[in-house]
């Protein structure tokens, strides 16, 4: 009976704590230095197929910040939306 509401929360909650990691000094450091640290990484890899593995490496471990970063933003929207929607759902009764 109470299911799309408990998903509503379930979707802002998420939201919430997504955007509290986002707005983290703590995390955004590591992800910004474990970023650099891989693209250096990258870019100083031997050339040719002697650093082919070691270049995807680096290459798979960046995009997968990126992604998490970009999970979490999607999270956020998300939640912000939801609430939106919610608060806009309150003022028509």
């Amino acid at each position: 009976m109470h299911e799309p509401l408990d998903e509503a929360q379930a979707i802002i909650t998420r939201g919430v704590r997504s955007q509290a990691l986002l707005d983290n000094d703590a995390f955004i450091w590591i992800v910004n230095d474990q970023t650099q640290y891989h693209l250096a990484a990258l870019c100083a890899t031997s050339p040719g197929p002697a650093g082919a593995e070691a270049r995807e490496a680096h290459y798979l471990q960046q995009h997968a910040l990126s992604d998490l970063v970009a999970a979490l933003q999607g999270y956020a929207a998300a939640g912000e939306a939801m609430q939106a929607a919610l608060e806009a759902e309150q003022e028509d009764y």
